[in-house]
């Protein structure tokens, strides 16, 4: 069980880090299909969270694995809040607009959802980092 922790810890932060890398060497922050496939893998993740932390009787992995839960369920309600406002916006003020006032609101809200998007990762990272840190030492989250 403690390496499925650490597994899961390790693996939330190679997805990231495979994101950000495909997205510089495409050179296109959202066009990249790995954010997709990221998300996907990162619901797969929750799912195997969710059933480890009912299946875990130790108490103090359990509290690993409600901490890895409850990050993947934040970044997951995030990320697909993100995804409705701000593609589905977008392509509203184009359908809207259809001229250069929905072209400079687009290009308004890319930047916004692009800098929002960075904080999610960074909070990300950062409780991943911590899961590994307080796993290792065996400290209580």
């Amino acid at each position: 069980m403690r390496f499925m922790a650490f597994f899961i810890y390790s693996f939330n932060l190679i997805i990231i880090a495979i994101a950000y890398i495909s997205s510089i060497l495409e050179k296109s922050f959202f066009d990249s299909g790995f954010h997709t496939v990221a998300t996907l893998i990162t619901i797969i993740l929750f799912i195997i969270t969710f059933i480890l932390k009912k299946a875990c009787e130790d108490e103090y992995l359990g509290e690993h694995f409600k901490y890895q839960f409850r990050t993947l369920l934040i970044y997951l309600l995030i990320d697909i809040i993100w995804i409705i406002i701000f593609f589905m916006f977008f392509m509203f003020l184009v359908a809207l607009f259809n001229d250069i006032r929905a072209i400079v609101s687009g290009v308004f809200l890319f930047y916004i959802g692009a800098i929002l998007l960075v904080m999610l990762h960074i909070w990300f990272i950062y409780r991943n980092i911590k899961g590994i840190i307080y796993l290792i030492t065996n400290k209580d989250l």
